[in-house]
């Protein structure tokens, strides 16, 4: 075993597409290697058979990569993912979580406003709160269920 290679090394995803799909990522590092690593597994939060938590990272992004026992001829593990400067994920914070994909789509947890909002990139919104549950198309046409009835288009059809 080599000391020098213990540790967390920074690299940048070079291949996300995992034909086994399993979460795992081909990384560029050059301080140790001169093309990018194997499939790097990934280190998760949450996995077990048939469940878990999913998440690969984009082509391009900063990643950190370690080796079992600093060998390099182990296979390597990811574990986790940074942003660039100013390209972080807005509105994230100590009470609100945020899941945003690279096409826009996004998940929104907030303590602070005590709501769950998913938001697709062409505009539709669903919001569900302590007051209820409200479905925006983005289109103008919306459906607000709170207090016992349901009001659809602010009011053109009301029902209790």
């Amino acid at each position: 075993m080599n000391a020098g290679h213990v540790g967390l090394f920074p690299g940048t995803v070079h291949d996300n597409d995992d034909p086994e799909k399993k979460c795992r990522i081909k990384v560029d590092v050059p301080e140790l290697l001169d093309g990018p690593t194997g499939w790097c597994l990934p280190a998760l939060p949450y996995a077990g058979d048939g469940c878990g938590f999913a998440l690969v990272p984009p082509v391009g992004t900063a990643v950190l990569v370690q080796w079992p026992r600093g060998d390099l001829s182990a296979q390597p593990v990811w574990s986790g993912a940074n942003w660039s400067a100013g390209k972080a994920v807005e509105g994230a914070g100590p009470n609100t979580v945020v899941l945003l994909t690279p096409g826009g789509h996004r998940l929104e947890l907030s303590d602070e406003e005590g709501a769950l909002t998913v938001t697709c990139s062409a505009g539709p919104v669903i919001t569900l709160d302590d007051d209820g549950v409200r479905i925006d198309n983005g289109s103008g046409a919306t459906i607000v269920m709170q207090n016992g009835q349901v009001d659809i288009n602010d009011g053109a059809l009301v029902v209790r």
